[in-house]
């Protein structure tokens, strides 16, 4: 199987980026509020979340 990546515009990578958080707070919310998640998940899925938003606003900071 061959995976081919096309670039994307700014305006598609930051909304692509707010997809991205937008599901990985509702994610990290569905498994705390479940009970499966733990401390350490939620402190992990914390980081990602935390470097998608450092990504976010890189983007942003190069479009103006």
């Amino acid at each position: 199987m061959k995976i081919q990546l096309q670039p994307l515009s700014r305006e598609e990578l930051v909304m692509e980026l707010d997809s991205a958080i937008a599901v990985l707070n509702q994610l990290q919310i569905d498994l705390k509020n479940s009970g499966v998640l733990t401390q350490n998940g939620w402190n992990l899925l914390s980081a990602v979340r935390q470097e998608l938003e450092r990504i976010w606003g890189s983007v942003i900071s190069d479009k103006q």
